[in-house]
């Protein structure tokens, strides 16, 4: 019988696997592990630590809500940049359409 990993231990797949089946602590876990990489990845992109840990957070929900759609086809970390972007364009979408009502009401 083979034994279950403890989480700290456990593969990104192995992770994904049961944080798909609902396991909120491999969920947990698979955020703890990837976090800093997240969140690097938008401060590059904006430059400002609010707004860097705005997407981040933002990521972590996301994730929470599409982690059931993952196929794993290619890297876990590409498929995270690629919805950290997503998450760091429609951020900077909304700022500038709240610049253009400020500066239009303002």
């Amino acid at each position: 019988m083979a034994m279950m990993l403890d989480e700290s231990e456990a593969s990104d797949a192995e992770l994904i696997g049961r944080a798909k089946g609902g396991d909120r602590g491999a969920f947990g876990k698979l955020l703890e592990r990837h976090y800093d990489f997240v969140y690097r990845a938008a401060y590059r992109w904006c430059g400002r630590k609010a707004d860097a840990e705005d997407i981040a957070q933002e990521v972590c929900v996301r994730l929470g809500k599409a982690i059931r759609d993952y196929r794993g086809g290619g890297a876990f970390t590409t498929w995270l940049y690629t919805m950290t972007m997503n998450a760091a364009r429609d951020m900077m979408r909304k700022t500038a359409r709240e610049t253009v009502k400020t500066e239009a009401y303002g």
